[in-house]
């Protein structure tokens, strides 16, 4: 059997920018916070962790994403 593929599983809620009105998929706004585009930021808390991560390594060799 073949299953068949729903609409609503190709299009995800996207993330609209304020700013620019760039479609963000949300996979990645959850991950680095800011838009993809034009790096306005639109989930501070993301954005914080991701640069935590990233420019002090506070996580290193630990799962630091979710």
């Amino acid at each position: 059997m073949i299953k068949e593929k729903r609409k609503d599983d190709d299009y995800p809620d996207w993330v609209v920018c304020p700013k620019c009105g760039y479609n963000n998929h949300p996979d990645k706004v959850k991950f680095y916070g800011t838009c993809l585009r034009c790096e306005e930021t639109l989930d501070d808390k993301a954005k914080f962790r991701y640069d935590m991560y990233k420019k002090l390594r506070l996580w290193k060799g630990k799962n630091w994403r979710w």
